[in-house]
């Protein structure tokens, strides 16, 4: 539920490519691989941050009802009375930072931004789709950082999460 497939290796791939290929082009080896390590760690660090809430939450959640259970049997036992008041709190306060915080939710958006930029490099890389003049390869580097910008520009804004193809690609 939680998972980043292949993500971390995509990435490693993309920057033994830019490695190889594009280690004189500043804007693919600092601004594309910025972004895209941090699309990546936030991905990650949303990931993480969803999983312990949520386990965390569904073992506070667990333990409420069966100390519920042990203080209606002890009814004069005000130990289990603080502690079931507690865990019922704890299970409250857990179940609500998911939804305020929104982790699983930030982990899909930052994971299909990364993926969206990621594939966009593929086009750029391999030479198809609005890349396919293969004898212009400035215009494609060019073409590429437009691109990847609008992108990036839509991205980096949480209320515009959709992913629509930049106009500048038509041509």
């Amino acid at each position: 539920m939680f998972t980043r497939s292949g993500a971390p290796n995509q990435v490693a791939e993309i920057e033994r490519i830019v490695a190889e290929n594009y280690k004189d082009d500043n804007y693919i080896n600092v601004r594309f691989i910025g972004t895209l390590h941090r699309y990546d760690n936030r991905a990650t660090s949303n990931a993480t941050s969803a999983a312990i809430t949520k386990q965390v939450k569904n073992v506070v959640a667990a333990l409420a009802p069966i100390i519920v259970g042990l203080e209606a049997f002890f009814v004069n036992n005000t130990i289990l009375k603080i502690i079931a008041l507690l865990l019922t709190f704890f299970a409250s306060l857990f179940g609500s930072d998911l939804a305020i915080f929104n982790a699983q939710s930030n982990l899909e958006r930052y994971s299909r931004a990364r993926d969206v930029l990621i594939h966009e490099f593929y086009l750029f890389y391999l030479g198809t789709g609005f890349y396919s003049d293969g004898a212009d390869t400035t215009r494609n580097r060019q073409l590429f950082a437009i691109n990847a910008e609008e992108m990036i520009g839509r991205l980096s804004e949480p209320s515009s999460w959709s992913l629509v193809r930049p106009q500048s690609m038509s041509g």
